[in-house]
């Protein structure tokens, strides 16, 4: 079932391409050009320490399985490795295929709940 799931949630952003028609104008030739350059700024340690110090302890764990309570905890700790790797990605645009997944779970919006497609991924 959770295959099912995931088959249908990942081809609707498919199918809703398919659904938009194709152009043969420029989409960006009615956009300015840019007037500065964009980047990102660095994130400093205190940053950095006060969102582990903001985490809420009661929430499940990520997809890495790491308790919220043990970030927290740890946070003086592991703040500057953390902070390097935030800043790291950030300089080069590089970011890890870990941080790019997900849980989702399908919530049943209406109909039968033997069809994938009466429920929406959250």
């Amino acid at each position: 079932m959770a295959q099912e799931f995931n088959n249908y949630f990942s081809s609707c952003a498919a199918s809703l391409a398919d659904g938009i028609p194709a152009s043969q104008e420029d989409p960006l030739r009615n956009m300015p050009e840019p007037t500065k350059a964009f980047s990102f700024k660095s994130v400093d340690e205190t940053t950095v320490l006060n969102e582990l110090q903001r985490l809420k302890t009661r929430k499940a764990t990520g997809m890495d399985k790491i308790p919220s309570r043990l970030l927290k905890d740890s946070a003086p700790v592991i703040v500057k490795p953390l902070t390097h790797i935030f800043n790291l990605s950030l300089a080069t645009g590089e970011v890890p295929n870990e941080w790019k997944e997900a849980m989702i779970s399908p919530i049943h919006k209406s109909g039968t709940r033997v069809s994938v497609t009466n429920y929406r991924p959250v």
